[in-house]
C-alpha cells in the first residue's frame, strides 16, 4: 500500500473542496451505481467524483477509473477527521459500504429508487467554490517557500526547456506507442498525467501536463504543468508536504495560453489538447503529436490497456479539444506530424512521405 493512502484513510491530505462528490462504495456493485452518478454529474458541471473503496480494492479500481479520484475507505482514525466529508457538495453510500453509515455523514444511500435525478436534485446548478491554497496566505506562502514561483513566461519557459526545435507531444492513447516513433528524432518531450509511468518507453519528460494529485514520477524530474492556478496551487501544496516538489518549476499554463484563459465554458480542453498548444506556442521548427486519439482508437483508451473505461470524462469533449487544438495549429508556421490517426482525419492535416 503506498503512504499516501495510509494518510488518506486517516482523513489526511482528502480533497477538501465544496465541489466534491463522495461515493462511498465496492467493486461488487460500483459498475451499475457509477454510470448513474457519471449521468447526473454531466447534468451539473463543476463538481469532482471522489470514490472510497475498501484498501484491497484500490488497484482493480484505479485501472478501471483512471479519470476518476479514487481512495480508500475511512479508517477508524480518518472517520475522526470528517471534515473533508462534512464540506463536500454530497456523500453517496453504496449499500456495500453501509458499514460507514455511523462514521462518516452522508447525504444520499443507494436503495432500489437511486436514480440519476435524486442526485441532480441535491446539487445546485453552480458548483460551490471552496478557497483554495492560493487564498490561503500561510498555506500559500508555505507552497511557495517549498516549489518555489511558477514559470511565468514564455520565453523563460523556453530557456529552461534549451529552446526546443523538435517537441514530441505524447498523449496517453494507443498511438503513443506507435512503431514509427522508435525513428523519429526530438530533443523535448511533453507528457500528459502519470499514467505512462509503467510503460518502458518514453518516460523521461522534460514536461507533464497534469492536473492529477499522483506525485512526479521519472528521473530527471520534470518541469510541472496545471491547467491554472486554482488547479495547480492545492496539488503543489500537496507534492510540497510529501517533499516531493517539482525541482525543476512550474506553470500554470493559461498565464501563457490566453486563449485557455478567456475560457468560461464548463466544458474544458484537456490536458493533451492543452499539450499541444503550449508546444505551438514555443514555436519550435517540428512537432511529432501521436497518443491524442480522441479515444475512439480500437485498442481502448490506453495501450495494452483494455481494462480502463474509455471515453471523454465530464469536464472534456471531443468537439471542445479538436476545436482548440485547430485554433492553436492554425498560428503555427513549423512542421506537424500527426499519428495520431483519428486526431489527423479530424483536422484534415497530411503527413509527408
Amino acid at each position: 500500500m503506498r503512504f499516501v493512502d495510509l494518510l488518506h484513510s486517516a482523513g489526511l491530505l482528502l480533497p477538501d473542496r465544496q465541489n466534491t462528490v463522495w461515493l462511498f462504495t465496492n467493486a461488487g456493485e460500483i459498475y451499475s451505481i457509477y454510470p448513474i452518478v457519471d449521468e447526473a454529474l454531466r447534468q451539473r458541471p463543476g463538481y469532482r467524483l471522489t470514490i472510497a473503496v475498501p484498501y484491497h480494492e484500490l488497484a482493480e479500481l484505479r485501472r478501471q477509473f483512471p479519470h476518476e479520484e479514487v481512495v480508500p475507505n475511512p479508517s477508524k482514525y480518518g472517520c475522526a477527521r470528517s471534515r473533508p466529508y462534512a464540506n463536500s457538495a454530497l456523500q453517496i453510500l453504496g449499500s456495500r459500504a453501509a458499514h460507514l453509515s455511523a462514521t462518516v455523514p452522508i447525504g444520499l444511500k443507494v436503495d432500489d429508487n437511486f436514480v440519476a435525478s435524486s442526485i441532480v436534485s441535491r446539487l445546485p446548478e453552480r458548483a460551490s467554490t471552496y478557497p483554495s491554497v492560493g487564498t490561503r496566505p500561510l498555506m500559500s506562502f508555505l507552497t511557495r517557500v517549498m516549489a518555489g514561483n511558477p514559470i511565468c513566461e514564455i520565453d523563460d519557459l523556453a530557456c529552461r526547456l534549451r529552446r526546443p526545435q523538435d517537441i514530441l507531444c505524447l498523449g496517453n492513447g494507443p498511438s503513443s506507442e506507435d512503431a514509427r516513433l522508435i525513428d523519429i528524432s526530438y530533443d523535448c518531450l511533453f507528457r500528459v498525467n502519470w499514467i505512462w509511468s509503467q510503460r518502458t518507453s518514453h518516460v523521461n519528460p522534460n514536461l507533464v501536463f497534469t492536473a492529477d494529485w499522483d506525485l512526479p514520477a521519472g528521473s530527471p524530474k520534470p518541469i510541472l504543468g496545471f491547467p491554472n492556478e486554482a488547479v495547480g496551487l492545492p496539488i503543489l501544496r500537496y507534492h510540497s508536504f510529501m517533499f516531493r516538489p517539482p525541482r525543476q518549476g512550474y506553470i500554470f499554463i493559461d498565464t501563457l495560453i490566453p486563449a485557455l484563459k478567456a475560457r468560461r465554458s464548463d466544458v474544458v480542453p484537456s490536458n493533451g489538447a492543452i499539450m499541444i498548444s503550449l508546444a505551438a506556442a514555443l514555436k519550435p521548427q517540428r512537432m511529432i503529436i501521436a497518443g491524442i486519439d480522441l479515444y475512439s482508437h480500437e485498442e481502448g483508451r490506453y495501450p495494452g490497456d483494455s481494462h480502463a473505461i474509455d471515453g471523454y470524462s465530464r469536464d472534456h469533449n471531443r468537439a471542445n479539444d479538436v476545436a482548440f487544438i485547430r485554433s492553436a495549429l492554425s498560428a503555427y508556421r513549423g512542421e506537424v506530424v500527426i499519428l495520431s490517426d483519428s486526431l489527423r482525419e479530424e483536422l484534415k492535416i497530411e503527413n509527408d512521405g
